[in-house]
């Protein structure tokens, strides 16, 4: 990401680009993906999200689980300082990071290829910290994409998927990736006009 005095060349074709090359589609679907697991742990009665703070998150032990918690922790500090030092950029170049992270986390959990990283599967412990996770990996993106004034749709077009019809998000939806979803009380409020 370039910083706001630097020279830009606007590229409409690159923004349009509904694929993992264009960062803002990049998290708007990571977000995505976090909110049809959530949809399809709140519809299986064994999968329930756990109460506030009572997931066992030290069960958490796979890499890139571990990078993720640790990316996560790091979006209070980088928001402080892209708000001290007027520099957004450094909220996009998080949330880029954060969703090429999401992202290998997802497709390292295909219940297909390693049903043992998948977040609705396992035992129930394993479970109830991944959906954990993944609830908070939500609303680290909505609230980073909010700061910047993006949407955080909660479903995007299947045809953009690239996910196997065995995954476990194969439903990511069919509505209009730009379409505004209902307010979400977890994320932060929006600025007045």
């Amino acid at each position: 990401m370039r910083k706001p005095e630097a020279h830009l060349v606007f590229d409409l074709d690159w923004a349009m680009d509904q694929s993992d090359k264009n960062p803002v589609y990049k998290a708007q679907y990571a977000h995505a993906r976090m909110c049809s697991i959530l949809r399809k742990a709140d519809a299986d009665a064994d999968a329930a999200p756990p109460a506030p703070g009572s997931a066992p998150l030290d069960r958490l032990d796979h890499p890139l689980e571990r990078e993720l918690i640790q990316k996560l922790s790091t979006l209070p500090e980088t928001l402080d300082r892209a708000a001290r030092g007027r520099a957004p950029h450094l909220v996009c170049e998080w949330l880029e990071q954060t969703a090429g992270e999401v992202n290998s986390w997802y497709h390292a959990g295909n219940p297909a290829r390693n049903p043992e990283l998948a977040v609705l599967t396992g035992d129930a412990e394993i479970r109830s910290a991944r959906i954990a996770l993944t609830w908070a990996v939500r609303i680290a993106l909505r609230n980073a994409l909010t700061v910047l004034g993006i949407t955080a749709p909660e479903r995007m077009d299947r045809a953009d998927a690239d996910v196997a019809p065995e995954s476990e998000n194969a439903e990511i939806a069919d509505t209009d990736p730009g379409a505004q979803s209902a307010p979400d009380p977890d994320a932060l409020p929006s600025r007045p006009s």
